[in-house]
């Protein structure tokens, strides 16, 4: 599933924006809406299951949001039950990463993906391959599609076909436009 998420800061507005999209390989897909007193999101779904479960993108009562990208299927838990948890139970993007940390270091592994997390005066990329994990912090903007762009996992996503090149692609392009961003009405 071919999929976009980003965050970039605009000071001179003090606003943090969380964008995300993704193409659904599932036909008749509905977004769910999942919301509580801690936070708020869309479900996700997992691409190797094909059930609801965790979210894809949301925000908590702190103001951290957070969206996720698929890089590569594997039988470990979904990203998506990760992105719930740090919804639920974290304040930041650093509480985040934090926790994040706590789970891989503890033997929780995850499919291949990416997590964006941004609150109002940080984000970070937050690459995942099963328990390995990579990290760019960032104070202006982040982005991230279909394949890890620190983790060293290009090899192995090349041998599985030319998704790879189309995902590096639409992270180049990506970024020549999230550069652009000075408004709201320019994401």
């Amino acid at each position: 599933m071919p999929s976009f998420a980003g965050a970039v800061i605009l000071r001179k507005y003090k606003k943090t924006l969380l964008f995300k999209n993704r193409d659904m390989t599932i036909q008749d897909h509905h977004d769910e809406l999942f919301y509580d007193i801690d936070c708020f999101g869309i479900k996700g779904v997992n691409d190797v299951t094909g059930e609801t479960g965790g979210l894809a993108i949301g925000v908590n009562r702190n103001g951290l949001a957070i969206a996720n990208t698929h890089v590569r299927n594997s039988n470990d838990p979904s990203y998506h039950m990760l992105t719930e948890q740090l919804l639920m139970f974290t304040k930041d993007a650093e509480d985040g990463l934090k926790m994040t940390v706590e789970h891989l270091q503890s033997g929780r592994k995850y499919q291949w993906g990416n997590l964006i997390l941004a609150d109002n005066d940080s984000m970070l990329g937050l690459e995942l391959a099963g328990n390995d994990h990579s990290i760019e912090w960032s104070e202006r903007r982040v982005l991230r599609t279909s394949h890890h762009i620190m983790l060293d996992t290009e090899e192995t996503l090349r041998s599985e076909g030319d998704a790879y090149d189309q995902s590096v692609q639409r992270v180049e392009r990506g970024y020549d436009l999230i550069r652009q961003v000075k408004t709201v009405d320019d994401v």
